[in-house]
């Protein structure tokens, strides 16, 4: 059952002060806090050197479906409280759960991390800083991004009904051989009772009582507990943690994937290229495209900088180290031009990428901290990526607020940290100098006019192009293509996709396509093979410059083409297959490819 607690004399923390916490954050959307705060928690507490995977699942429960999960949550225990309903705010899904409307889920999953560990009595472990008291802790945790004190907020306002589950698997320790545990958390606004004063805290638990905490469910009960409410089962060492978020209306506006994914792509860019993070996304049952911030235009400027300074690829891409300050590195900046404002989506939100602004992150967190604004608006538009050095990590972190959204140099905590004021001021200032003087670097490289028409008459030439008489021209239809001769597999490669190797300097393609004649084709053949791997060059993914690759047979180590859009003649015998290597030059790891394959094009 839900056990609601009672607001003691000595008054006590109430439920609607953990869901106005973040009343006041700077986000564009509600999805941009959730995302950043969920994936650090599966980002500090990786299961050895696995990368974590978070999974986003959304799903929208009607008719009986609902109401056994109403039933196996006892949820009745909330919307059945006629006292508490009278204090809930309009906007609450629990005022109108019970009713035939749709009740959507949201559930959040890590894999391949430790879950919240330690023994459930012990202050200092995962699952008592998440669940009960929360803390600043882990700040003086090195290699921590945030900590604990602050997801049970985060999590509360997102659900439309502020009210969640956590469900986790653990390691087994020598105090505590049950390795799941389940609870749930609601956070309501205070109310009266028939006995006194309720706080609006509530949790889902074994048992309670006025003097002890909440004792979760563990072992067995959690693992049933957890397969009714929708939970994806684990198997035995899978450990990791999950939520679920009932109600996806915390406001006027539903929490989408649609804008989960995006921020993923806003904020976790780093750790999605850099191949640090998994991220899968799900929509009533069915898989949808996960975050591809590679094709997003606006990240492009900021994907070149950051290529710049792990490769040392970038033309375009300016970088400079600053000088240490009391014996400390400062990190790395790299800007770029950003002429086309056109590519930023909304330019004039100061929390998302825009012209003028640096994307800014610290030492190895894989988290984008904020799109920071600098130079002036007088000047040619820029955009930039600074990646802090590991030497002023903590005084970073120490001067960043609960949303972990900004690096402020006026802040208490840092003031204590000897010369953490200085070095965050000398970070900000010597940022501010470098784009300035890149801006003043620059100020003539903005196209004439008359440079800038040939290409728009390109484009109107396209769309309007027509006959000698007036008449608008009709394509011309090509033949049929022929029927496919072969079968083509590439060997040890899901769904035939290609992967990328990941190299210190850039990326590049390796992977080997068997051809094979369709059982239908009893005598030798020779097939005119061709292989197309392009640069997509915006989100619709347009076709742009061709990849020079190198395509080896296997059996002879010979070269069969080299050069872009391969063309090459295959010997082949029924029943017997032929093996080619295919790799590519290298490329900038920011780029996204196109691949195609054929045979005997016209």
């Amino acid at each position: 059952m839900w056990y609601l607690e009672k607001l003691n004399a000595r008054g006590g923390i109430l439920g609607s002060t953990l869901t106005n916490t973040f009343e006041s954050h700077r986000f564009e959307t509600e999805e941009d806090l959730l995302v950043r705060e969920t994936t650090q928690n599966a980002k500090d507490n990786p299961a050895g050197k696995s990368k974590p995977k978070i999974v986003f699942r959304a799903v929208t429960l009607t008719g009986a479906k609902k109401a056994a999960f109403l039933k196996a949550t006892e949820l009745k225990d909330l919307y059945g409280n006629a006292s508490l309903m009278g204090k809930a705010p309009s906007f609450s899904e629990l005022k109108n759960i019970k009713s035939e409307a749709p009740l959507g889920l949201l559930y959040i999953e890590d894999f391949r991390t430790t879950g919240l560990d330690g023994r459930i009595d012990d202050p200092t472990a995962n699952w008592m800083r998440f669940n009960l008291h929360g803390d600043a802790a882990k700040l003086e945790e090195e290699t921590k991004i945030g900590s604990y004190g602050y997801g049970k907020s985060v999590l509360s306002r997102a659900a439309g009904t502020n009210t969640f589950l956590v469900y986790t698997v653990v390691a087994p320790n020598k105090q505590d051989r049950d390795t799941t545990r389940l609870m749930g958390h609601t956070f309501q606004p205070w109310y009266p009772d028939g006995q006194g004063q309720k706080s609006g805290r509530g949790w889902l638990c074994k048992d309670q009582d006025e003097h002890a905490d909440p004792i979760p469910f563990t072992g067995a009960d959690a693992t049933e507990l957890a397969e009714k409410a929708g939970f994806t089962s684990r198997k035995a060492g899978d450990t990791g943690t999950s939520f679920l978020l009932i109600g996806t209306r915390p406001g006027k506006k539903p929490i989408t994937i649609e804008a989960i994914r995006r921020a993923f792509e806003t904020w976790w860019w780093p750790s999605i290229i850099d191949d640090q993070l998994d991220v899968e996304l799900w929509q009533d049952g069915k898989r949808v495209s996960g975050p591809m911030p590679r094709l997003r235009s606006d990240l492009k400027p900021y994907l070149a900088c950051k290529a710049k300074l792990d490769t040392g690829v970038g033309d375009d891409v300016s970088e400079t180290a600053f000088q240490p300050l009391h014996g400390k590195k400062l990190g790395r900046l790299a800007l770029t031009l950003a002429t086309d404002e056109t590519i930023f989506d909304h330019p004039l939100h100061f929390k998302t990428p825009g012209p003028r602004r640096v994307a800014r992150m610290r030492a190895q967190s894989g988290m984008i901290t904020e799109y920071k604004e600098f130079g002036t608006a007088k000047r040619l538009s820029f955009v930039g990526f600074y990646n802090g050095a590991d030497s002023v990590d903590q005084a970073l972190k120490y001067s960043e607020p609960a949303t972990h959204d900004e690096w402020s140099k006026v802040s208490q905590r840092l003031a204590r940290l000897q010369h953490g004021t200085e070095l965050v001021k000398a970070i900000e200032d010597r940022t501010e100098t470098q784009c300035l003087a890149f801006q003043r670097k620059n100020s003539s490289v903005r196209a004439p006019l008359s440079e800038r028409l040939p290409e728009l008459e390109r484009l109107l030439g396209a769309a309007f192009e027509e006959n000698d008489d007036g008449a608008r021209r009709k394509r011309k239809k090509g033949p049929p293509k022929s029927m496919r001769l072969s079968t083509t597999e590439f060997p040890g490669i899901p769904s035939g996709k290609l992967m990328p190797i990941f190299g210190k300097a850039t990326n590049h393609l390796d992977f080997l396509i068997r051809y094979k004649l369709k059982d239908h084709v009893t005598k030798k053949t020779k097939l005119a093979a061709w292989l197309e791997i392009n640069v997509a060059e915006d989100a619709q993914r347009s076709k742009g410059e061709a990849l020079e690759i190198d395509v080896v047979d296997q059996a002879t180590g010979k070269s069969v083409f080299r050069g872009p859009d391969a063309s090459f003649g295959i010997d082949l015998i029924p029943g017997k297959a032929r093996t080619f290597r295919v790799k590519s030059v290298p490329y900038p790891r920011h780029q996204v490819l196109l691949f195609a394959e054929g045979e005997n094009r016209k």
